[in-house]
């Protein structure tokens, strides 16, 4: 929805500027085209345009990919059943004697 929010303004721009200039949505994106080819944005320019188009895609395929369930962290349970925890201590739950295993003591 976040995703849907931050295309909202480029695609007011998009349109301002197709309809100040008379273009349908094939035409405009040869416009664009022609400018890209023909150096008019210059090398900052396209770059800034190719790393923000770039940016937004990865966006889109994050969100597209990742399970709605673990999208926000809010503790929500998925239906998935989860897997069993490991413990970290070793056996018996606590790092005692013999929980490194063959350790010699040296006196």
């Amino acid at each position: 929805m976040l995703v849907a929010f931050g295309a909202i303004p480029p695609l007011l721009v998009t349109g301002y500027y197709m309809a100040h200039f008379d273009l349908s949505p094939l035409h405009g994106v040869w416009y664009v085209f022609l400018l890209l080819v023909g150096g008019q944005w210059g090398l900052v320019g396209t770059a800034a345009g190719l790393a923000f188009t770039a940016l937004f895609l990865s966006t889109v395929s994050l969100v597209l990919v990742r399970p709605p369930d673990a999208a926000y962290g809010d503790g929500r349970r998925s239906s998935r059943p989860s897997e069993p925890r490991l413990p970290i201590l070793g056996p018996g739950g606590h790092a005692g004697p013999g929980a490194l295993g063959n350790t010699r003591t040296f006196r």
